[in-house]
């Protein structure tokens, strides 16, 4: 019995794992086609880029005419919530994942017939509900959100990226465990981990401030109006001097923060840094293009950066 359920164990694993990262890699798939494809890009932008929205029934109206599709699109982009609510819940319900599944995998050990790497598990869970737990409170008591309204499509999307975010490391953690357990005794006790560990504590930290910082800002430039101001100001300060989405370049950090802590040995973790990475910069581009473009921002700094400080 006990080498049937050593068996079975490794099975759940090892499917677990291909699971994990084909995942990941359908996720990139369709990064790609909104990178690639204008429909699916306007359908899945939010906020100052959202293109589909209920709050700006002008845009709705214009394609009243228009192909099957369209009005489909609108029909499905009809159904929204709040800003608010959407960022609030989805951090809110990752907070709730994450120490579920923590908690899950600590009480099914003596199930397991190897010893799951708790030192890796608590770092990443206790960094990664670090910054889950500074969203849930700038959403309560920083941002100024737009009073735009999300469709719920894309609230799911969100939470969908949560979940495997964090599903992700766990199943490539426990799945290292089982089958190259000399990999994480390097996460602690080799040379590299002594550089990458402290290198990484410093990025994640790092992102974790001047996100905040920035997150700042930009509520600071709505403060009469609070999240009924649907007017956009120029911001400065922080980061700001050199890029136009600091706070983009630091989620961009903090991601990468885990990579070096995995000593970039977790397809896991690579992939989906290649995800938020992209993502960012997408966000990033349109974001910098938006300013440039707007006839109201004639006095926009021409020396910022578009992501990263001194380089694009």
């Amino acid at each position: 019995m006990e080498g049937e359920t050593v068996i079975e164990i490794g099975l759940i694993l090892e499917w677990a794992w291909y699971l994990n990262i084909f995942a990941w890699i359908c996720a990139l798939i369709l990064l790609v086609l909104k990178l690639t494809v204008q429909k699916v890009d306007d359908f899945t932008s939010y906020g100052k880029l959202q293109k589909f929205s209920a709050f700006d029934a002008s845009s709705r109206s214009g394609r009243a005419n228009g192909s099957s599709v369209s009005a489909a699109a609108d029909k499905v982009s009809a159904l929204t919530v709040s800003h608010k609510f959407a960022f609030t819940a989805s951090y809110l319900m990752c907070a709730v994942w994450t120490l579920q599944l923590a908690a899950t995998a600590y009480y099914a050990t003596p199930n397991w017939q190897f010893t799951p790497p708790w030192n890796a598990v608590a770092l990443f869970v206790g960094a990664f509900m670090l910054h889950i737990l500074r969203r849930i409170y700038e959403c309560f008591f920083v941002h100024k959100f737009s009073p735009r309204e999300m469709p719920l499509y894309n609230v799911w999307l969100i939470m969908a990226f949560y979940v495997f975010v964090i599903m992700a490391p766990f199943v490539d953690f426990m799945y290292q465990a089982a089958f190259d357990p000399a990999y994480l005794e390097s996460l602690w006790e080799s040379e590299v981990a002594m550089v990458c560990i402290p290198v990484a504590t410093l990025m994640f930290l790092l992102g974790q401030y001047q996100q905040h910082r920035a997150h700042v800002i930009l509520a600071k430039l709505r403060p009469s109006g609070g999240d009924k101001d649907q007017k956009y100001y120029v911001p400065h300060g922080g980061w700001f001097k050199y890029v136009s989405s600091p706070h983009y370049f630091a989620e961009t950090l903090i991601y990468m923060s885990f990579v070096v802590f995995s000593q970039g040995q977790l397809i896991s973790f690579w992939l989906i840094f290649i995800f938020v990475a992209v993502t960012m910069a997408h966000q990033s581009y349109h974001t910098h293009k938006w300013y440039h473009d707007d006839k109201k921002f004639g006095n926009y700094p021409s020396n910022r950066k578009i992501l990263i400080p001194f380089v694009w």
